[in-house]
């Protein structure tokens, strides 16, 4: 990558004595040079990944309620199916 080439580029030119300092004031430079280019990027596209996160979570949320919409049926069969069996309801079918 291109910081490992510049610090050791940097290591071998800079006395040990101000070695570290440089190397931090690069990484600190860098660091910014990359945090302001993202953050460039990003502004174009900041109400797109809005949109893409809110999507996301609905998509999850569909999902998980697809997944889960037999239970409330599945509770109300069993709790008519006691009720048959305990006598508080009787089945009537008409023709």
């Amino acid at each position: 990558m291109y910081t490992d080439q510049r610090e050791a580029q940097i290591v071998a030119e800079v006395p040990e004595e101000e070695r570290e300092k440089v190397l931090n004031e690069f990484r600190e430079k860098f660091r910014s040079i990359m945090d302001r280019l993202v953050q460039q990027k990003l502004e174009l596209y900041e109400e797109l990944i809005l949109l893409v996160v809110a999507l996301g979570i609905f998509a999850s949320l569909v999902t998980l309620n697809n997944l889960l919409a037999w239970v409330p049926a599945l509770i109300l069969d069993l709790l008519f199916r006691f009720m048959i069996m305990v006598g508080l309801v009787k089945v009537i079918l008409e023709t």
